[in-house]
């Protein structure tokens, strides 16, 4: 006992830690039944809130690249500047060293 509160130890792998009945006093307490702890919940919580946000990130730009795919007239005429003018015909490429590809 500490300061009057039982603590419940279990040895473990790493050492000890501690445990959190699940019926105190003759009532339940649920959160200590379903996750081990408030400590735990908020954990728990905040692992979810990252895998969430994650799947939103995923949702987002896979909609972002399926509508590019479906209409990339669309896409050039909302970003005029990611257009790029230097188009040439296949015949006209060059290697940089002045030979033309395929020659």
């Amino acid at each position: 006992m500490i300061d009057n509160e039982e603590v419940h130890l279990k040895k473990g792998t790493f050492g000890y830690r501690v445990v959190h009945p699940g019926i105190i006093d003759g009532k339940k307490n649920w959160v200590n039944i379903l996750v081990g702890g408030y400590g735990n919940l908020i954990t728990l919580i905040f692992i979810l809130l990252v895998i969430l946000s994650f799947l939103y990130g995923v949702k987002e730009m896979l909609t972002g690249c399926s509508d590019l795919a479906e209409n990339p007239c669309k896409y050039c005429r909302e970003n005029p500047t990611n257009i790029n003018f230097s188009l040439r015909k296949v015949g006209d490429l060059y290697d940089g060293g002045g030979k033309e590809w395929g020659s």
